[in-house]
């Protein structure tokens, strides 16, 4: 629909994308006729955050199409640290869900890590869950090993600071697009911003 006309809304897009629009008559028909007879059967998708794009799931390591499926999808998130990464093989990863199975509540931890994951595609709401216990009960292990299944970097992995968060939440939970985001130390959060935090999380809206 943007062609129809003298196709000034197809000259206006490309110009913001950096391309030169010949201003004469001329030029502008050539333009035109160019566009109409181009054959593009390679489409690629470009999107800015994680997630589901239709039936592939973006990561910023590459994009995860169906089995049988190719979708050609780039994931363009800029110059934003994340802590999306991958090592290691399946078999070293399937070992450490094994010990796992030894606490219920590291079990619990690594189950929520793919929850995120499977909302959409089962037409879920988000959600969260919070540990709650004294100190040095093993609440941050269980946070950096949910991280585990996304990436993580350094100390704290996957893990974020809810006072870090607090200060970019919608950029943050944005680039968190369907994965898990888990939050750590409470305690130095403002009550009322946690409050909205949380509930800006559960119900996916700003």
């Amino acid at each position: 629909s943007l062609g129809v006309g003298d196709g000034k809304e197809v000259r206006a897009m490309l110009a913001e994308h950096g391309f030169q629009c010949p201003n004469d008559r001329a030029g502008r028909l050539a333009l035109a006729d160019f566009i109409s007879q181009s054959d593009a059967p390679d489409i690629i998708e470009i999107t800015h955050r994680p997630g589901w794009i239709g039936d592939s799931f973006a990561l910023p390591q590459g994009v995860i199409p169906p089995p049988g499926k190719a979708r050609r999808i780039k994931i363009d998130m800029g110059d934003k640290k994340h802590f999306f990464a991958k090592a290691g093989q399946a078999e070293d990863w399937r070992a450490l869900a094994g010990l796992v199975e030894r606490s219920s509540r590291a079990a619990f931890a690594l189950s929520v890590a793919f929850a995120p994951v499977l909302l959409k595609p089962m037409g879920e709401s988000g959600g969260g869950f919070h540990l709650y216990g004294r100190s040095s009960r093993s609440k941050t292990t269980f946070l950096v090993l949910a991280g585990s299944v996304f990436g993580g970097g350094g100390i704290d992995g996957f893990v974020q600071s809810w006072l870090r968060t607090g200060n970019s939440a919608e950029a943050t939970a944005a680039d968190h697009n369907d994965c898990l985001i888990a939050l750590d130390e409470l305690g130095v959060s403002n009550p009322d911003l946690a409050a909205d935090l949380y509930y800006m999380l559960a119900n996916g809206h700003g």
